[in-house]
């Protein structure tokens, strides 16, 4: 099964041999830029992403800032790409997680619309129409856009994982990067690092751009006890799934066998059957990610635990006092 290249973390032979490739991805990377037709749009768009390629952790900060909104009561909806999903030309609304299936919507929008409405299109201007037609929202929250340049932006978030920050530096496929953080640094408001403090990072943004805002971020598991006094079975298809295995190991829970799939796979019902059947087998507890659960039938669902995880954000007063003034600012 196809994973996040381990070779994207170190400068190494596979690094070296793709660079050329690398070179192809900044020249058409340039020029998207360059010719992207950007409109400006009549509702604030705050936009959370990454140029690192797989899983920073862009969701749950999309969650904590709507956590937030929903506190300050600004009406806001969710703009996503619905990464994965079938039918990707089609531009979804969803009221309601549990509207639409992941496979119509993509895994993250179900996590979303927990939250808040969402809309979902590969065309981001598109999207923004639909939301402006809906009439009810003051605010955009963008999962997933700094790479994209339809739309202006009132508030730019990037978020980083402390421990794999800027992987080897280079641009895909020889690294994982999407963008150079030279190219983008001083066009960001936050810089969000979610993890142990990275003095290396941190100093690396700071040459980049001497008034970053960083701010540190922790996930908290708020289900975590109930299951470090089982043996589990861990399982999850995400970017770097040794995050996932490590995190439970850091928190005391035994892991007695682990399996990773691919970024946003989505599970044949043979196979959840097969994982349900082996930790019977073994007696032994299934635990995946909500990412991953949300998308199982209701009746795997009620057979999976899924680990429960909130993202706290330090000095997230900010965040909030520059969201309230662009509000203000309408």
């Amino acid at each position: 099964m196809i994973k996040t290249p381990n070779f994207w973390l170190t400068k190494n032979f596979i690094s070296n041999l793709l660079l050329p490739l690398s070179f192809v991805y900044q020249i058409i990377f340039f020029f998207k830029k360059k010719f992207a037709k950007k409109r400006v749009v009549k509702i604030p768009v705050i936009c959370i992403g990454n140029i690192v390629a797989g899983g920073a952790g862009k969701t749950p900060v999309a969650i904590e800032i709507g956590k937030i909104l929903n506190i300050e009561n600004i009406k806001f909806c969710y703009l996503v790409r619905g990464y994965k999903r079938k039918n990707s030309s089609e531009i979804l609304y969803i009221s309601k997680p549990n509207q639409m299936t992941a496979e119509i919507t993509g895994d993250e929008t179900l996590l979303l619309a927990e939250i808040s409405p969402v809309v979902v299109s590969k065309n981001r201007f598109l999207g923004y129409q639909k939301i402006f037609s809906q009439n009810k929202f003051k605010l955009i929250v963008m999962d997933d856009g700094l790479q994209n340049f339809q739309i202006n932006y009132d508030l730019k978030i990037l978020v980083v994982d402390s421990k794999i920050g800027f992987g080897n530096h280079r641009l895909m496929p020889a690294g994982p990067l999407r963008q150079n953080l030279k190219n983008i640094a001083n066009e960001i408001d936050f810089f969000i690092i979610i993890g142990e403090k990275n003095v290396l990072i941190e100093q690396e943004i700071k040459q980049l751009n001497a008034h970053a805002k960083i701010l540190p971020a922790t996930i908290k598991a708020e289900n975590i006890s109930q299951f470090q006094n089982q043996k589990i079975f861990a399982f999850c298809g995400i970017a770097y799934p040794s995050k996932f295995f490590e995190f439970l190991k850091s928190n005391n829970v035994n892991i007695e066998k682990h399996q990773a799939f691919k970024d946003h796979h989505f599970y044949s019902e043979n196979e959840l059957n097969k994982l349900i059947e082996e930790a019977k087998q073994n007696n032994l507890t299934l635990l995946t990610t909500k990412k991953d659960w949300i998308k199982f039938p209701k009746k795997f669902q009620d057979e999976i635990s899924f680990l429960d995880i909130n993202l706290e954000i330090e000095n997230k007063h900010l965040i909030k006092n520059f969201i309230n003034n662009i509000i203000h600012e309408i």
